[in-house]
Parts: structure tokens; C-alpha cells; sequence
């Protein structure tokens, strides 16, 4: 049970959006909720890598307590195809198929996969929140199935591209396209059930992937991860009646159904889409110097566009809606050795971060007797700067000793600075970094 539902990690205490969690070294944000952690099959995955504290350059970002890296499987340079099905309690369903086919003289390689997953989530909850109000005011603890708690979610992933060839021993061109449908049971607490409200979301996203060892000189690694995505995230809120958990109308005294206070299941009704383009690009350059030691440049370039328009409201209305976006770059450079014959390694390391955050809420002001829209723009502008080291000693094969120091910077998010209806979050535009 449960599949869907809203995940948050945690490593070391630290949690939320202080923690990065990517896919193949991009930030998991850029996929949308329709392909995330919770929603990609586990057959997809080859493995999942754990940072507790500094991150590795190659992972640089804007994070404070480490970072979950999601490597799914690549399929080697053999022809290959797989899939998996399984079926659970709570109707629940995964699917998925993955396959690949690389010419061996050409190296021309193409991969494949996609996924389906589906599950009722009416299993059965009990405790302190879980009770109905009667007509006369008396509060019963119940026991009861979940009964609008659906989750849908399917996608596909295709890549082209060239394995293992002269210029590049990785360059692949591709898209992911993936779909979510999620009911909503109730919000930040259990005691108020809802009927009706739902999530929807789409993304369309790009991928160039391109990797080069002995780029251009001996001993330089060239790597470019560029990814552009279009996503839309659709939120429905429109059933005025009051329910309890037996997904029956809450009645009152004379046995008339009640409605709810603000029109709808959680505040006004609604049927809102937020819109948002977002484009991640990432360079590394990776430089041995001798054998052992190297030199990492990394740069991250993050922005993101945000449009929100709700059909529930008046055209009137939509054309007062704020629009907003956000740019960050951050740039590390680190330097690493090893010594005593790798058994010791040591990392230093700097990061610059900027951000830029831009909001435009029109407003009606009285120009001649008239009321007449403007538009307020308002940009923020930040930088910043971090440090750190990370350092191992193996003492025997089976026992290293680490230790990592980092000034670590976290800027606010998208989500954050303008908030999620889907996820129930208010946005506050005055953040500063952490």
C-alpha cells in the first residue's frame, strides 16, 4: 500500500530539500513526479548510490546533507531485452521492459524501456486522526479502507545514439515521456477524508549525453549531461460535500448532507495547472596531472520557467496570475590525491553559487478613472561561496577511516520560492540561502 504517496529521504538528520536525489547525476526535479524514485520500477534500476555529507564534484549542487543518485541500467554493449510483471495486494500492478540493440561495427546503439504501474491504495488505516464526526457533534475513532487514493503512472524512455567509437565513448541523444495520476486522501493530516481531489502530471523531456576519455589531450575526461523538459502538473478540487471515512456524506441533525466551509475538499475550489519549462545542463572536465593526481572542474547551469492558470477562476482573474522563474549556476573545483598506494586519498574543493530569481504579479491600478493592469517585476539576485575537504585512510582492506569538512550552501528551491498546490506548499518568496 502506499504506492505514489509523497516521499521524503532522510540521511543524517538531514532531510526535504536539503538532501539532492538525481537520476543519472541529473536532479530528480528536472523529470517531473511522473518519473521520480517512487514511480520508476526497480528492475529499471542498476544501482543506487548514497553520499552522506560532501558530495563528489560531479554531483555539485546546492545541497547540505548529502544525495541519492539513481543510476539506471545502461545494457553494457550486449544486445539485450528484459521485462517484469508483477501483481500485489491492493490491486497493485508493475510492468515494465527494457532492451537495447548496438551495431558492433558502427557502434550506432539504441535503447529502450518503459513502465506501467497502477495500484487501488485501499488498504485499510486506524488510529488517533482516523474518526468521523457525527450529527450531534460526537467524534467516533473508526476503522475504514482509503477510498481516494488511486495512483496511475507510466512512461518510456528511448535513446540513439554511439557507443565506444573514436570521437566519443558515450553520445546518446533521447526522450522520456511519462504520465501520473494521483488521488488525494487527505492533507497534511488524516482527520479530514477527501472525495474527489486529485493530481494529475505530464513531462516531456530531452536528453544529450555526451563523454569522452582523452579529450582532445591524454589524461583530459570530457563529460555533458544537457536535459530540457516540459512539465505540467494539474490539480482538481471541486466537490463541495463534506465526507467521512466510510466515503459516505457527512450528514447533520435532521439528516441533511453537509458542505464543506470553503467550497471544495481543501480551501477553494479548484482546477489549476501549473505549467513549467525547465533546462539542467552539466559540464565536467576531469584532468589527471600525474598518477596520482587530478584536477575536476564542474559546472551546473539550473533555470526554470513557471506559468499558473486555474479555469476555475475568471479570465479577469488569470490574467492578474503572477508568473516566475528561477537560474542558478554553480561552479566547484577540486583537486584530489592519493597516497601510499591509494590508500590514502585526499580531496579539496571550492564552489561559487548564483541565483537569480525573477516574479512578475500584475496589478490593477487607476490611470484617468480607469482600472488599467501593470506589472510588477521584481529580481533577486544572490552569490555566494563554499569549501570543503574529504579525506580516507584505508588501514586494512576491510577498515577506512573518513573524515569530510564542508561549507555547505542550499539556496531555495523552485518549490520552495512559489510553492506546490499538488504537495500543499506555500511559497515564500523572501528565503535567503541556507
Amino acid at each position: 500500500g502506499g504506492l505514489g504517496s509523497f516521499v521524503e529521504y532522510n540521511l543524517n538528520g538531514m532531510a526535504g530539500s536539503s538532501l539532492g536525489v538525481f537520476i543519472d547525476g541529473i536532479h530528480i526535479s528536472t523529470y517531473g513526479s511522473s518519473f521520480s524514485l517512487n514511480t520508476i520500477p526497480p528492475a529499471m534500476i542498476e544501482r543506487i548510490e548514497i553520499y552522506k555529507g560532501v558530495l563528489p564534484a560531479n554531483l555539485s549542487g546546492d545541497f547540505l546533507g548529502g544525495a541519492i543518485n539513481i543510476i539506471l541500467k545502461k545494457g553494457g554493449l550486449k544486445n539485450n531485452l528484459s521485462t517484469s510483471i508483477s501483481y500485489g495486494s491492493f490491486n497493485t500492478a508493475q510492468v515494465d521492459i527494457n532492451g537495447m540493440y548496438r551495431d558492433a561495427k558502427t557502434g550506432f546503439t539504441v535503447k529502450a524501456s518503459g513502465f506501467y504501474t497502477y495500484s487501488d491504495n485501499n488498504y485499510e488505516v486506524w488510529g488517533k486522526w482516523v474518526n468521523n464526526t457525527l450529527g450531534n457533534g460526537r467524534v467516533e475513532n473508526v476503522r475504514a479502507k482509503r477510498f481516494n487514493d488511486a495512483f496511475k503512472s507510466f512512461g518510456s524512455r528511448t535513446e540513439l545514439g554511439y557507443t565506444d567509437v573514436k570521437w566519443a565513448n558515450n553520445f546518446m541523444i533521447g526522450y522520456i515521456g511519462s504520465d501520473r495520476y494521483k488521488e488525494v486522501q487527505h492533507g497534511q493530516y488524516m482527520s479530514t477524508p477527501y472525495k474527489g481531489r486529485l493530481t494529475e502530471s505530464q513531462s516531456h523531456v530531452l536528453t544529450v549525453n555526451y563523454n569522452k576519455k582523452n579529450f582532445f589531450t591524454k589524461g583530459l575526461e570530457f563529460t555533458f549531461n544537457g536535459v530540457h523538459s516540459d512539465k505540467s502538473e494539474y490539480i482538481q478540487d471541486t466537490v463541495k460535500w463534506a465526507y467521512n471515512w466510510f466515503n459516505e456524506k457527512v450528514l447533520d441533525l435532521h439528516g441533511n448532507p453537509l458542505l464543506t466551509q470553503s467550497g471544495a475538499q481543501q480551501g477553494r475550489p479548484t482546477m489549476s495547472t501549473i505549467d513549467r519549462k525547465i533546462t539542467n545542463i552539466r559540464s565536467d572536465f576531469q584532468y589527471r596531472l600525474a598518477r596520482n593526481h587530478k584536477i575536476e572542474l564542474n559546472h551546473l547551469f539550473y533555470t526554470a520557467d513557471r506559468t499558473d492558470y486555474d479555469e476555475m477562476r475568471t479570465i479577469l482573474e488569470n490574467n492578474y496570475e503572477a508568473t516566475s522563474s528561477i537560474t542558478k549556476n554553480v561552479s566547484s573545483l577540486s583537486y584530489e590525491m592519493q597516497g601510499f598506494d591509494s590508500r590514502l586519498k585526499i580531496n579539496l574543493f571550492g564552489k561559487f553559487y548564483q541565483q537569480k530569481v525573477n516574479r512578475m504579479d500584475p496589478r490593477a491600478v487607476i490611470v484617468n478613472g480607469q482600472a488599467t493592469r501593470v506589472e510588477d517585476v521584481t529580481d533577486d539576485f544572490r552569490t555566494t561561496n563554499g569549501q570543503g575537504f574529504a579525506a580516507a585512510y584505508s588501514i586494512i582492506p576491510t577498515l577506512v577511516i573518513l573524515g569530510s569538512g564542508e561549507k555547505a550552501v542550499k539556496m531555495p528551491s523552485e518549490r520552495e520560492v512559489f510553492g506546490d498546490q499538488g504537495e500543499n506548499l506555500v511559497g515564500n518568496p523572501n528565503l535567503r540561502p541556507e
